[in-house]
Parts: structure tokens; sequence; C-alpha cells
């Protein structure tokens, strides 16, 4: 059907970047609304999951913390990088949110970065 979307899976991504050598990195990212925690209070949040080397591929600095990548294994799953919008908003531009635990849609997750400003 003209104009309608596919979805690759993760497979699929990393099976492109095997068997098209032009592409040297390649990354994904899928959008979600998320319940975040940050103590107390709980909201709906855009987010979105990413592939280890998401920020690596694009290159762009955290304004705080690391981003994590592949190097990271199985810990990967348990970590969270945050908006700017929310570290600078809802989080005061607080520097000791980095290591802190929020939920997000229920699970702890451990806020490891927070991303530059857009």
């Amino acid at each position: 059907v003209a104009g309608e979307r596919k979805r690759l899976s993760e497979a699929d991504l990393l099976a492109i970047a095997q068997d098209v050598p032009a592409f040297t990195r390649v990354a994904y990212f899928q959008e979600q609304l998320a319940g975040v925690g940050t103590g107390a209070e709980t909201t709906a949040q855009p987010a979105a999951i990413v592939s280890p080397d998401f920020f690596g591929t694009l290159g762009v600095t955290p304004r705080r913390g690391r981003f994590p990548t592949a190097r990271d294994g199985e810990a990967i799953d348990q970590m969270v990088v945050i908006s700017y919008r929310m570290w600078a908003g809802r989080l005061a531009a607080d520097p000791s949110v980095i290591g802190r635990t929020i939920t997000v849609d229920r699970q702890p997750r451990r806020v490891v970065a927070a991303a530059p400003p857009e």
C-alpha cells in the first residue's frame, strides 16, 4: 500500500548493517509513550527505545553523564537517558540525578545521562 510504513526489527537492522558495506554504522529508535516516575509523581512522557550505539552513531555528547554503548552488555537494559527538557525542567538541572534511579513503566532504571538540548 502506498505510504504505508513498515517497521524494521532489530534483527532486520543488524542484517542490513552487515549486508550493505556503504553503512559504517546504523542505529534505530522506536518511539513510545512511557510512564516515568521520579519519586511520588509518575507522568506519561514521550520516550524511545534505541539501539546500544544510537548516540555514538549520531555523534552527540551528553549534557551530563555518559551515553550507554554496546560495551555495557546486558546492564544497558537497566539504564535510561533522560531528555534535556526533563533534566532542566522537571529535575531542575540537578547534576546529582546522574546515577539515581527513576521508574520507566514501573521498572527501575538508573539515569546514566542527560541528553543535550535539541
